[in-house]
């Protein structure tokens, strides 16, 4: 049975580091099989929330919505 699993990574840090760390995870979970995806907040342009904020912008939220649904849309 292959594991639908799904990795997010938040930071927006300049020297972020550990991005490289979630890389080896998504590496390792697909080298034994399983269907894994990262998301990186940064990469898809999730908006950074430095304060309390009410929303997320439409589009960005839907992007993001669309690549957790389906990593590997079909073009």
């Amino acid at each position: 049975m292959t594991n639908r699993i799904l990795v997010f990574y938040g930071s927006y840090r300049s020297d972020r580091m550990g991005i490289r760390l979630a890389h080896f995870t998504v590496e390792a979970f697909r080298a034994r099989g399983d269907d894994i995806e990262l998301i990186d907040a940064k990469e898809v342009g999730l908006p950074m929330l430095d304060r309390m904020y009410k929303g997320v912008s439409e589009r960005a939220g839907a992007r993001a919505a669309r690549k957790a649904r389906d990593p590997n849309p079909r073009r």
